[in-house]
């Protein structure tokens, strides 16, 4: 039930204090993104940000997809053909990210945490000159652009945490 659809599930919503949310395909995430944005300012932005994380979570950390491969699965289409049998492979079927939640009496802590290798998440914190008409590259640098939450990356890559104050 969605936590706006009927005043006792808001009310329950609100009084969540912590939460870990498990996901592994695309299709799970827009759920979990209504929930927190229901829960915060600026559920438009705060949802369009979440959700660059959230899939780049799957994409990139899980299953291991390439800029390079996502720019050339983007051009063909076949983007989500590719993601979908990267799921069904035997390796990828016990994989999962979470997204945990932490209220704060300043804010909120928002932490998303894949099961993959990491990255090198620096160069893509702006937006890019070189890479800028590239079909890809610019989620991360939009979800820092939305000014709602301070966020940074930890260790190598894999764990994103976004702080946003009250």
């Amino acid at each position: 039930m969605e936590p706006h659809c009927c005043p006792r599930a808001s009310l329950i919503a609100s009084r969540i204090e912590c939460g870990v949310f498990r996901f592994s395909r695309l299709d799970e995430i827009s759920p979990i993104i209504q929930f927190i944005a229901a829960q915060c300012p600026h559920p438009h932005r705060l949802s369009q940000g979440l959700s660059e994380l959230m899939i780049n979570a799957i994409e990139h950390g899980n299953l291991g997809i390439s800029y390079n491969e996502k720019s050339r699965l983007l051009l063909s289409g076949d983007w989500h053909i590719e993601i979908e049998r990267r799921l069904s492979l035997p390796r990828n079927q016990n994989k999962h990210a979470t997204l945990s939640y932490a209220a704060q009496p300043d804010g909120l802590i928002l932490s998303i945490c894949d099961q993959g290798n990491g990255f090198d998440w620096q160069p893509y914190m702006d937006f890019p000159t070189d890479r800028s008409f590239d079909p890809n590259g610019r989620g991360i640098a939009i979800a820092k652009s939305l000014k709602i939450w301070d966020m940074e990356y930890h260790g190598t890559g894999n764990l994103v945490v976004c702080r946003i104050p009250t």
